[in-house]
């Protein structure tokens, strides 16, 4: 009987430690299990799924050129990776891509860093209109001006939790679209205006507006019921929002848009494998270079037409009142001395480089 016993418990032994060896060998982490070689290549046993957050609407323009990016990127590293592409409101709302990144529920997202108040004040840097970039490409000139900066704006984002891209931009230029005709700096008197950078708002209180910081999504239905008068906008802002049906003009600006970034997820990013980390940060910006500057300039380019051809007017300011408006908006000394007081302590230091590197890559 103890013989019978011993040959029991041994049996039982044997049997929990075969099955806690196959759960070892089932268990895969959340998105691809992988193993790393001494040379940095990687072992995996299945593509890592990547969450994609975005801040446009799913069928808008720039979703349409990310699902073509991401299409062809599978075409080529499926083996690697699969993606899931989010548009605003699917996974989160704009203005949360921060913390889902941050937290996880994003891998990647895109973030305007004006919907994050005093996170990324060096992202924001070209967004004033005294480093109005005058060229008929800003998307280019802001990516280059931004890229030789990135090294003193990475670590704001490394600061609150996030893995730098190491691509930063501006999402283009802003103009006033209004139901009234403003035509002059003494029509902009009291009039009341949405925007979605402090920045801008600070601006447009020098030049005589009332401005709200209401989010894009919304200002439809504020210019609807009347909340405000005008918005500062994208063309193609305007038009994935409608503003063809609440408003009659477009006031010519050219001021700076928002600062943009991509951010990765530390805890997705330290699960990769350094090549497949590399690849991933490299098809971004080559993408980014080659395919999405040049797409959001023909977007916008495609929206204002849109607008004009469902009856919205074209306002060009006449020299003398571009004039008053440069007049009014804060001088570069002025400029830097906000700038410290959000934290940026070599805001000097960085203003004239950014007027140098404008000089540089604007030959203005």
């Amino acid at each position: 009987m103890k013989k019978i016993k011993v040959i029991g418990y041994c049996l039982i032994v044997l049997l929990l430690a075969a099955l806690l060896f196959l759960s070892a060998c089932n268990t895969t982490a959340p998105s691809g299990t992988s193993e790393t070689s001494g040379s940095g290549t990687s072992k995996l046993s299945g593509p890592f799924t990547i969450k994609w957050s975005c801040p446009w609407p799913p069928a808008s323009d720039g979703m349409v050129r990310r699902e073509a990016f991401l299409k062809e990127f599978e075409e080529r590293h499926g083996d690697k990776f699969k993606f899931e592409l989010y548009g605003v409101g699917q996974l989160c709302e704009s203005k949360e891509n921060v913390e889902a990144v941050q937290t996880g529920v994003a891998d990647i997202a895109h973030i305007i860093s004006s919907y994050t108040p005093g996170l990324f004040p060096r992202t924001q840097l070209l967004e004033s209109p005294v480093f109005t970039l005058y060229t008929d490409h800003p998307w280019n000139v802001s990516y280059k001006i931004m890229s030789e900066l990135a090294p003193a704006i990475d670590q704001e984002l490394e600061r609150n939790g996030l893995v730098p891209s190491g691509l930063y931009w501006l999402g283009g230029v802003v103009h006033i679209y209004s139901k009234e005709p403003l035509r002059t700096v003494e029509d902009f008197q009291g009039v009341k205006i949405s925007c979605v950078s402090e920045v801008h708002s600070d601006a447009l209180k020098r030049l005589g507006f009332s401005p709200s910081m209401i989010p894009g999504a919304e200002t439809y239905l504020a210019l609807e019921k009347g909340v405000v008068d005008a918005a500062l906008q994208t063309h193609g802002g305007a038009k994935i929002t409608k503003y063809e049906e609440v408003c009659n003009y477009v006031t010519l600006l050219g001021w700076p848009q928002l600062g943009f970034t991509y951010a990765f997820n530390p805890d997705f990013m330290n699960r990769l494998p350094d090549d497949y980390r590399q690849l991933l940060v490299d098809e971004f910006k080559v993408w980014h270079e080659t395919v999405e500057i040049d797409g959001a300039k023909m977007e916008d380019n495609q929206s204002l037409q849109f607008m004009l051809d469902h009856g919205t007017e074209i306002i060009e300011l006449p020299d003398t009142e571009l004039q008053k408006i440069e007049q009014l908006l804060p001088s570069i000394d002025e400029w830097a001395a906000e700038q410290e007081k959000l934290g940026i302590d070599d805001a000097e230091e960085l203003g004239q480089k950014l007027l140098e590197l404008i000089k540089k890559y604007t030959g203005e």
